[in-house]
């Protein structure tokens, strides 16, 4: 199992409620720190597309020995996962993507700010590298705000202090997106899970709604009060969802669980 975080300094460290849960059930999991996030590599080449990310993936799961693995992708991490199944079908026997959105500017508007400037870096610093914007979004991220608590904040926001982040951060503002998507969904075969939470401020339903109709072997699970970080505000119900759909792909028998 794949786990591929939003777009978010904090990279992988998102998944520490479910890395835990994953292997207990059996699974081998690998989360990825994708480049420029957390303690990944920070370049200041505006290389930051989808599909080169999804590339990087791909090659990765060759370098491990994964024939074909079920890989996750949380938020913008949806499209990455989305596009390894796009253009290396033969890598990915699942997909599971958590409160899907279809551009990175959904979950990191200073994006578009950051790439003006004199403003751009602070743009940058406060929306993408752990100042208040970024804290505010964060916040907003769930449906029960008390569970964003300073702790949790303090954790996330650590990779951000890595010498060279700022570089990086205006790097991805300035690179494309360059993703075939969503064109390319009908092209999916594998299996498809979207959870999606039904206050989610960020990701609305309705997309994931779109997705699943265009894709040809979707379903779909909604959580009832839950907002973007689904993942860590239901972490129980999310990890056993995940850990069923990897191990027999019965999304079926996954919904009726819940």
């Amino acid at each position: 199992m794949v786990l591929l975080h939003d777009h978010d300094v904090s990279g992988s460290a998102t998944w520490a409620p479910t890395i835990p849960a994953l292997l207990k059930a059996g699974t081998r999991v690998l989360a990825v720190d994708l480049k420029g996030f957390g303690h990944s590599v920070r370049d200041t080449a505006p290389a930051y597309t989808v599909r080169s990310h999804a590339d990087v993936v791909a090659e990765l799961l060759r370098a491990q020995g994964v024939e074909a693995g079920t890989v996750v992708g949380h938020g913008w991490g949806a499209m990455v996962a989305l596009q390894v199944a796009v253009d290396h079908p033969e890598r990915v026997a699942r997909l599971a993507l958590l409160a899907p959105v279809e551009d990175a500017a959904r979950v990191a508007p200073w994006r578009h700010l950051a790439r003006l400037p004199y403003v751009g870096r602070v743009a940058a610093w406060a929306g993408g590298a752990g100042g208040p914007w970024w804290e505010a979004f964060q916040r907003r991220c769930f449906d029960e705000r008390s569970l964003a608590t300073d702790t949790y904040l303090r954790s996330l926001r650590a990779p951000g202090r890595i010498t060279g982040t700022m570089d990086t951060l205006l790097a991805m503002a300035r690179s494309p997106q360059d993703s075939d998507l969503p064109q390319a969904l009908p092209r999916i075969a594998a299996p498809v899970l979207i959870v999606v939470g039904e206050r989610d401020a960020v990701a609305p339903l309705r997309l994931a709604e779109e997705w699943a109709a265009a894709l040809p072997n979707a379903s779909i699970v909604p959580f009832p009060e839950t907002g973007h970080a689904l993942h860590i505000e239901r972490s129980v119900e999310v990890n056993r969802l995940l850990a069923a759909f990897v191990l027999d792909g019965s999304v079926d028998g996954i919904a009726a669980q819940r």
